[in-house]
C-alpha cells in the first residue's frame, strides 16, 4: 500500500509540469478566451505596425516578440514583419477595422457605402452577391461587406503576409493573386460587384490590368464600387475601360458595366 502511495503521488508530480507547460491552441483572435489578452495582442500588432517606421529602438518590436511568445504565435509575429514595408500603417489601419475599434474605417465606410445602397438598388443587388475586394490587404472590407450588406466576398492581395494577418483576425474570403498581377482565376461574368479602394496608383499593381480584370468578371448588369479620388483622369480610364458612373457619395462612388459596343456612346 505505501509503495502504491507512493507510486500515485509520483505520477501525479511527473503530470503536474506537463499540465504547466500545454498552451491552448490558437489559430485565430477568437481562440483567445481572455478580453485583457485579446486587447494586449491587438494593441502590440497595431503599434508595431504603426510603428515601422519611426521605432529605430525596436521598442514596439519587442512587445510585439514578447506578447505573440508568451502566446505562442510566432508565426503571427513573422506575418506582422512580413507585410510590405510600404503597407503597414495600411494593415495597422486594417487589424482595428476588422476589430471594429473605436474611430476604425469600419463604421465610417459602412456608413458611406450605406448610402450608395441607399441611392441605388443596383448597388444594394450589387453587394447582396458575389463580391471582389481587389487589393484587400488584411481584409476589412470584405468583412464590413459581408456583415454589413451580406456580401459573398472573395479578396484579393498579392502580399501573403497581411492575408496571413487578416486570416487571424477573422476577415474572410481571402485569396492569394499568383502569376501576373492583376489576372484574375475566375471565370467571365461570375461577380455581381467588383470593390476598388485606394488601389490605383500603388505601383505594385497594374491599373490597367485591374480594370480590365474588373470589367471582365462582372456579369453584364454587375457593377464596380470605387474610393479613389473622383477627378477628370480617374474617370475618364474608367469611361475607356467600359464602366459609367450613376451613384456617388463622399469618397465612394458606384460604375455600371456596359456592354462592349455600347462604349462609344458614353460620355
Amino acid at each position: 500500500m505505501a509503495e502504491m502511495r507512493r507510486t500515485d503521488k509520483r505520477k501525479d508530480g511527473n503530470d503536474q509540469p506537463q499540465f504547466r507547460n500545454r498552451q491552448p491552441k490558437i489559430e485565430t483572435i477568437h481562440s483567445i478566451e481572455s478580453e485583457l489578452v485579446r486587447k494586449t495582442l491587438i494593441e502590440a500588432v497595431c503599434n508595431y505596425l504603426k510603428a515601422a517606421r519611426c521605432d529605430p529602438a525596436g521598442k514596439e518590436r519587442h512587445w510585439l516578440d514578447c506578447t505573440t511568445e508568451m502566446l505562442g504565435i510566432s508565426d503571427l509575429s513573422a506575418a506582422c514583419k512580413g507585410v510590405d514595408y510600404m503597407h503597414k500603417t495600411f494593415a495597422a489601419f486594417g487589424v482595428a477595422a476588422l476589430m471594429r475599434m473605436e474611430g476604425s474605417q469600419y463604421d465610417m465606410n459602412k456608413k458611406l457605402i450605406a448610402k450608395l445602397v441607399a441611392c441605388s438598388p443596383l448597388v444594394r443587388d450589387g453587394l447582396r452577391g458575389r463580391v471582389i475586394d481587389f487589393g484587400c490587404g488584411v481584409g476589412w472590407l470584405g468583412k464590413l461587406m459581408k456583415d454589413e450588406f451580406g456580401s459573398e466576398p472573395i479578396e484579393i492581395d498579392i502580399d501573403r503576409n497581411a492575408l496571413e494577418l487578416g486570416r487571424f483576425f477573422g476577415a474572410p474570403g481571402l485569396l492569394h493573386l499568383n502569376g501576373e498581377r492583376g489576372k484574375l482565376p475566375f471565370p467571365d461574368g461570375s461577380f455581381d460587384a467588383v470593390a476598388i479602394r485606394e488601389l490605383l496608383d500603388v505601383a505594385d499593381w497594374n491599373e490597367k490590368g485591374i480594370l480590365e480584370e474588373s470589367y471582365r468578371v462582372t456579369r453584364p448588369d454587375g457593377i464596380l464600387l470605387m474610393s479613389e479620388y473622383y477627378s477628370p483622369r480617374l474617370r475618364e480610364t474608367l469611361v475607356t475601360h467600359g464602366f459609367r458612373p450613376f451613384c456617388r457619395t463622399v469618397c465612394w462612388s458606384a460604375w455600371k458595366k456596359v456592354e462592349e459596343g455600347c462604349r462609344e456612346f458614353m460620355v
